[in-house]
C-alpha cells in the first residue's frame, strides 16, 4: 500500500511505455518457434515468429538478443 502512495510509483505506473508491447511480441515470437518445432508444416509458425520478432525489434532494439538466441 505504501508503494501505491509513492509519487514516483504513480508517475511510472501511469506513463505509457514500450515494455509491455515488447514483451508481448517477444512471447508471441517464442510461441511461434515452440509451435513450429512439433508441427508437420512449420512454415506458418516460423513466419509468425519472424514477424513478431521483427516487430519486437522495431519497438525496442534490445529484442535483438532474443532473436539471436532463437537461431
Amino acid at each position: 500500500m505504501a508503494a501505491g502512495l509513492s509519487p514516483v510509483f504513480v508517475q511510472y505506473a501511469t506513463t505509457p511505455g514500450t515494455d509491455m508491447p515488447q514483451v508481448a511480441l517477444m512471447l508471441l515470437s517464442v510461441f511461434g518457434v515452440v509451435k513450429a518445432v512439433g508441427a508437420r508444416r512449420p512454415e506458418g509458425w516460423l513466419v509468425l515468429a519472424g514477424l513478431a520478432g521483427g516487430a519486437s525489434y522495431m519497438v525496442r532494439y534490445t529484442s535483438s538478443l532474443l532473436v539471436a538466441s532463437l537461431i
